[in-house]
């Protein structure tokens, strides 16, 4: 990490320090999956699909349960930092980019980074689930 991490490092450092301390305190276990999609030209890209040219044109559904979602969006295990970092980076090769008047490789896109995270009671009675769009 540079000297001044962005949103999403920081994030995942303070996530990652949490899934250590849950699982010494033997409190249960909790796992986390990332997506990173793009959304260009009114079109969304999923970053994370190794062929992302198959998955250039997903669409946006509404659930009445579930609510919001990208039906067959990647959603990659992430067990450490380093895996969110690999992540980041593999997708944002895939991200449209292009010269403007004030910068050189401008992105002409928007990106959204999503961090799901379950979290498994040890007593086997219960399951938390979120989802953090940034």
């Amino acid at each position: 990490l540079g000297q001044d991490p962005g949103l999403i490092p920081r994030l995942s450092i303070a996530l990652f320090d949490s899934v250590q301390r849950w699982k010494q305190d033997g409190q249960g276990e909790i796992r986390v999956w990332v997506s990173f999609l793009e959304i260009y030209n009114e079109k969304i890209k999923d970053l994370l699909f190794a062929d992302a040219m198959l998955h250039d044109d997903m669409h946006i559904t509404e659930h009445p349960t579930l609510g919001v979602f990208i039906a067959d969006l990647t959603e990659s295990v992430a067990q450490s930092l380093d895996d969110v970092q690999a992540l980041i980076e593999f997708g944002t090769k895939k991200r449209a980019v292009s010269q403007t008047n004030m910068n050189a490789s401008s992105s002409r896109s928007h990106a959204i980074f999503v961090v799901k995270i379950q979290k498994h009671f040890a007593s086997g009675k219960s399951t938390l689930t979120a989802r953090i769009n940034l």
